[in-house]
């Protein structure tokens, strides 16, 4: 993915183990408070409810208190158009790479 200049410095595998890890943080970041969004405007009037104890919800739980269609679906699409804009973005990166336009 990275050009020759890592290549001659013989930095490519430390530089796309960095860049993975970042996108992989934002993947998991992001994600994560977009569900959390919706659980919070879900359970918001629940008897019990602590915004801080659903703050530190892992993912999977989080999205396993979505039980409702109304919840549920528009969450599910937003998800879906943040992780593709994620990936798109990623795709734009990886070309711009293989252009030699930064050069």
């Amino acid at each position: 993915m990275f050009s020759c200049r890592f290549k001659q410095l013989g930095k490519v595998n430390k530089i796309s183990e960095l860049f993975q890890n970042h996108f992989q943080f934002l993947v998991d970041t992001l994600s994560h408070e977009g569900v959390l969004q919706f659980v919070l405007k879900a359970k918001m009037n629940t008897p019990n409810f602590s915004a801080d104890r659903l703050k530190r919800t892992p993912f999977k739980e989080l999205c396993s208190l979505l039980t409702e269609d109304q919840d549920y679906l528009p969450c599910l699409r937003a998800f879906f158009e943040t992780n593709c804009n994620l990936m798109l973005n990623l795709y734009s990166i990886i070309k711009w790479h293989e252009s030699g336009m930064f050069e």
